[in-house]
């Protein structure tokens, strides 16, 4: 069976049709949609940009509070359309959800694959995928972003490890919780962030019975056949001259990463550059065969960042020196969990008491309400921002 043609004018404005009516929040669909279509092109479209090439992978990981917006479930739905996408004869290689650095090499250099070696990971736990050495992982996914050829690495009890053309795709969840345990702020002001995309959202949708219209199902074979499509397109993207005009005047403007003061969002926007290309061409892969680079596309990547961007120094709000952050982060979420009905000193107390003794809790309701976070309404503390559910 082959993937002829295409049946969508547009495969991610079908990809929020089809996800209308989950609980995952329209933002998470959007980023989701993009790493698929990343995930289906894999190593085969690129950039030159003479020095090197830019490829098509992504970090993109959403983030939200535990249990809420459905970050899993949102990946489900990308990675089973992938599965889908292998039914046309085509490879799609998934890393397992637990694994090591060493699993991932073993995996990567083992695709017999002559053209690339192409890989992607949908982790519905970040932590999983980190395993027990995060920063060996957090190295190893630094060093493999490029895509650069030939990688290889020597170790003792593994000899030279080699992957000829190397690709990898990562598309995960998590909590700001688990970043401020387990992400360094030496880290995170590292490489890391700046070849990632954190993407954060808190609403709470309720949806008691999810189900499929038949329009619906119609567009998910219809995604499905067009994925299949995207995955048989390879090639250089080139830059029509007045996009490539539009990026070198947005790119070269001193004044565009003025006003961002969080210190450990500074190496992500050193680096926005290189996503936006990215995004870029998933955006004109989502549309056409073209593999050119219109000026719309940077501009409506752009649009995208600037969407997301408010929003990550809450994914970060966890990591810092600040050895007490985390529990900061809790008591936040426990209060803006209770709506407007707020919650009482005693069951703040009684809530995070095994954590933190009583002087720290009141340090951090002290430092909440120095913040604006919260507010204090007779016996109750109410959240502020409006964030519940």
């Amino acid at each position: 069976m082959t993937a002829k043609g295409r049946k969508l004018d547009n495969w991610i404005l079908g990809y929020s049709k089809y996800t209308e009516g989950t609980e995952s929040p329209p933002r998470f669909h959007l980023w989701v949609a993009i790493s698929t279509i990343a995930a289906a092109a894999q190593r085969k479209i690129f950039i030159d940009a003479d020095y090197f090439q830019i490829h098509s992978n992504l970090y993109v990981i959403l983030v939200s509070p535990a249990g809420r917006s459905r970050k899993s479930t949102a990946l489900r739905i990308g990675k089973s359309l992938l599965k889908g996408v292998m039914d046309y004869g085509i490879e799609i290689n998934f890393s397992t959800q637990a694994s090591s650095v060493a699993a991932l090499v073993k995996q990567l250099s083992s695709i017999n694959n002559q053209d690339h070696q192409s890989l992607t990971s949908f982790s519905s736990e970040l932590g999983s995928l980190f395993g027990t050495k995060p920063v060996e992982m957090v190295d190893f996914l630094m060093d493999i972003y490029d895509c650069n050829p030939d990688w290889d690495k020597q170790t003792v009890s593994r000899g030279l490890e080699k992957i000829d053309k190397p690709w990898f795709n990562l598309l995960a969840a998590t909590t700001p919780v688990w970043m401020g345990d387990n992400l360094s702020k030496t880290t995170v002001e590292g490489g890391f962030a700046s070849r990632s995309i954190f993407v954060y959202d808190d609403v709470r949708l309720l949806v008691a019975f999810p189900s499929l219209t038949a329009e619906q199902k119609q567009i998910r074979r219809d995604l499905v056949h067009d994925l299949a499509h995207i995955a048989q397109l390879k090639g250089e993207f080139k830059l029509r001259p007045d996009a490539r005009e539009f990026y070198r005047s947005w790119y070269e403007d001193p004044n565009r990463m003025t006003g961002h003061t969080d210190q450990r969002l500074a190496s992500y926007f050193e680096r926005k550059h290189i996503n936006v290309l990215k995004v870029a061409m998933i955006l004109s892969l989502s549309q056409n065969d073209s593999l050119v680079l219109e000026t719309r596309d940077i501009e409506v990547a752009l649009e995208l960042f600037a969407d997301i961007e408010p929003g990550m120094h809450k994914a970060f709000a966890a990591v810092g020196k600040n050895s007490y952050s985390t529990d900061y982060e809790r008591i936040k979420l426990q209060i803006q969990r209770t709506g407007p009905r707020g919650m009482s000193y005693k069951e703040i107390i009684s809530s995070n008491i095994y954590a933190i003794d009583k002087r720290t809790i009141d340090e951090q309701l002290n430092a909440l309400m120095n913040a604006g976070e919260i507010e204090a309404k007779g016996k109750l503390f109410v959240s502020t921002n409006g964030t519940y559910g």
